[in-house]
Order: C-alpha cells, then sequence, then structure tokens
C-alpha cells in the first residue's frame, strides 16, 4: 500500500511511504522525522516509523493561515487513528470532524481525504496504519471482539469500530508515550512496538462495545480542548502530588463545573479516575524498568499508604506489585 501526505499548494510530501503488504516477522523498522518548511507554515513536523506491514505517523502540525492535508491510501488499511490535539473539519469513511483527543479504528479498501485545519491553533495526531496481513497478525479472524468489522473487511466495504469517535483513555496515552519513547534499537523495538499497538487494538475493540453516552454532547470549544489538555499535562506532570481540583481549575481557566464536564467529555473518564490510571501505569512501568522496592514505588508514584497501593494495582493488573518486580 501507498500512503502519502502533503499539503495543498504544496508539492512537498509530509509521507510518500510505499508499505509492503506481507508481514515479516524479522524486518526491523526504518525511522525518519520529516519537516516542512512555509510561508503559511508556523510548525510542521512528522516522525515516521514504517516496516513490512505497518507505518506510524506521529505528526505535528501549526499554521498561519487555514490549511489542508491531502491524505490518500493506496490499497487495503486498517487504520487507528489518535487525534490527540486541535480539530480538522472532514475525516475518512464520511465521518464527523475531528476534535482533540479521540480516536477512530477503521477498515478502508482505499483513502482520499482532505484534512482542513484553521489557522493558529496546534493540531496533532498520532495514526498507525496497518496491512490486513498485519493486523491478523494481531487479532485472529475468529475473534469475537471484531466480528463485524472482519465481515466488512471481507466484503471490502469501508467501516468503523463505532458510530462515533470515541475518547482517548489514560490507557491509551501511556501506549502512545510508551511507541513514543521507545528506548530498545533494532528488532526488539520492533517487536517491543508491536506489542503495543496490539495492547491499543484490544483497548479501542474494548471501548467500541459501548462508546460513552458523553459524545453527545455539544463539542467543546477550541480554547476549551487547550484548557483541558493542559489540566491533563498538569495531572501527568505532577501525577505524585498533583493540584486539587480548585487549584487545577484556576491553573488552566476554568470553573471547577466546567473542568469536571470538560475533562469527562474529553477523556470518558473523571480528573480523579484519569490520575488513579496514569500513577498505576507509571508504577508498572517502574516495577518493570526500575530497581525500585514496591514500597518505593508506591510512594514514588504518590501512594503513602502501601496497603492502598497494592490493592489498588491488584484491582488493576490482577497480580501483586511483588509479582512484576524484576
Amino acid at each position: 500500500m501507498l500512503v502519502t501526505s502533503r499539503l495543498a499548494h504544496s508539492e512537498q510530501y509530509i509521507c510518500h511511504e510505499q508499505v509492503p503488504e506481507a508481514y515479516q516477522p524479522n524486518s526491523v523498522l526504518a525511522e525518519q522525522t520529516v519537516t516542512v518548511a512555509a510561508p503559511f507554515v508556523a510548525h510542521l513536523s512528522s516522525r515516521q516509523l514504517s516496516t513490512s506491514g505497518l507505518l506510524v505517523l506521529d505528526t505535528h502540525f501549526k499554521f498561519r493561515e487555514p490549511a489542508t492535508d491531502l491524505f490518500a491510501v493506496a490499497g487495503e488499511s486498517i487504520l487507528m487513528l489518535f487525534f490527540l490535539q486541535g480539530q480538522a473539519d472532514s475525516a475518512p469513511a464520511g465521518r464527523a470532524g475531528y476534535v482533540g483527543n479521540v480516536h477512530s479504528l477503521y477498515y478502508l479498501p482505499g483513502l482520499e481525504a482532505a484534512f482542513k485545519m484553521p489557522a493558529h491553533e496546534p493540531v496533532q495526531y498520532f495514526a498507525i496504519i496497518l496491512s490486513k496481513a498485519f493486523y491478523f497478525r494481531l487479532l485472529d479472524q475468529q475473534c469475537q471482539l471484531h466480528q463485524a468489522f472482519v465481515a466488512a473487511v471481507a466484503r471490502a466495504e469501508p467501516t468503523g469500530l463505532a458510530p462515533a469517535h470515541l475518547p482517548i483513555t489514560a490507557e491509551m496515552h501511556q501506549l502512545l508515550h510508551a511507541i513514543r519513547h521507545c528506548p530498545r534499537e533494532g528488532l526488539l523495538k520492533r517487536l517491543f512496538i508491536e506489542a503495543k499497538i496490539r495492547e491499543l487494538l484490544l483497548l479501542q475493540l474494548e471501548q467500541g462495545q459501548a462508546p460513552p453516552p458523553c459524545l453527545d454532547r455539544p463539542a467543546l470549544r477550541p480554547d476549551e480542548q487547550q484548557k483541558i489538555e493542559a489540566c491533563r499535562q498538569l495531572l501527568e506532570t505532577n501525577y505524585a502530588a498533583p493540584p486539587t481540583l480548585p487549584e487545577l481549575a484556576r491553573l488552566v481557566g476554568l470553573n471547577e463545573f466546567k473542568l469536571k464536564q470538560g475533562f469527562r467529555q474529553q477523556f470518558g473518564t473523571s480528573v480523579r479516575a484519569y490520575l488513579i490510571q496514569f500513577r498505576l501505569h507509571k508504577a508498572r512501568q517502574l516495577l518493570l524498568e526500575a530497581a525500585h522496592s514496591v514500597g518505593e514505588v508506591a510512594a514514588l508514584v504518590g501512594y503513602k499508604n502501601g496497603a492502598h497501593f497494592t490493592a489498588a494495582f491488584k484491582e488493576k493488573f490482577g497480580v501483586l506489585p511483588s509479582a512484576v518486580v524484576r
């Protein structure tokens, strides 16, 4: 499949990648970062990872005037799209426009889309494009989680997992972060990223079984999205000793009610639940990768009571923290 992306009225490609259809287990990742300079572009960078059957695009835009990204895939593909920030007023397969912090899963026999983006507003998306062979390597065709989706693939019929975009959860953000910042190299890096993509896919399928009703509310304004995103970043930066809800509201410039309502709408969960999930995933990462005891990790992620940490960890992951220590 051939994946291309370029700005309208520009001859320079953001992405022009021929991705082999077959799944080759021993192929390693090729990596590159593409930047585009133009008078109407304030910032544009796209980090790209590719291997047989897989292309990952981590792309950031900011324009001095409205711009359009012409995005196309020649050939069949499965698209895992995480629209992290900003807005775009068109989307593949006839879907509604994107606003920050939503994701979708599509099967597309081919794609030609024009994503129109406003001036002076950061836009960021993380796209994982899979060949059918790669997708079915991650998840068997007989798996009950995606039978309707598989049936549409068999008919070569464009389809999406859910009737509306779904909110990106704390777990998904953790996995995207792990892919971005993977320290491994060569084949180990490719296998690590493949494992994280499979986890992301399973979370998408799980969430697609019951889309949250909060997505039916009126969309948040772009400035409100940015303030809610700033709240998320504050939580993740200060997860061990986070600001209180009133402090968060003051720091991002929203009242408490709007902060709570907007956070749930944008992330599909409450501020407190998001923080707990982030802490537990961070704890698991520390236990796997660093030489810390369970008690030390509990303190590092903000738990003053070790028993409370152990109970929350076991409820989340099904094992005691001590079973994860390397």
